[in-house]
């Protein structure tokens, strides 16, 4: 499944999404207290995400992170390419490097379906359509 960074980095991105009106940048300190994340794995993380153009970051004292219009339109898949590659939607399920459709484990039918169909969601679900819940107050990140 997804990395406890990958999921941070996920919660990360929805938090600027969620205030991209507010046309504001936030620092670490800032993005941790809401994601439940800590501030050095959070500010290396952040910048793996600037370094793939899935946020944006500015230097200086009014500096921060936060997203652009373009960049809340990208998929999910992205921020899961960025930070875990995409062993998860290829790896066997039971972890067998062999793993195959013509030498296949015990899960393998079963656990590669729903694998697809979690790539489809990270790949069809963009970033605004899961921050418009945060926005609302319909949904929450801490």
């Amino acid at each position: 499944m997804l990395s406890i960074t990958c999921k941070t980095g996920i919660r990360a991105a929805i938090f600027l999404a969620s205030r991209i009106n507010a046309g504001e940048k936030y620092n670490i300190q800032e993005i941790a207290a809401v994601v439940d994340g800590n501030e050095h794995t959070l500010g290396k993380l952040l910048q793996t995400l600037v370094k793939a153009n899935v946020i944006s970051s500015a230097k200086g004292p009014s500096g921060g992170f936060f997203i652009t219009e373009e960049q809340v339109l990208q998929p999910l898949l992205y921020i899961v390419l960025a930070l875990d590659g995409d062993e998860l939607f290829h790896a066997c399920g039971l972890g067998l490097s062999q793993c195959s459709a013509t030498k296949p484990c015990p899960l393998h039918a079963a656990y590669a379906q729903v694998r697809d169909q979690l790539e489809l969601l990270f790949r069809n679900t963009s970033i605004l359509d899961i921050s418009k819940d945060v926005s609302k107050g319909a949904a929450f990140l801490s």
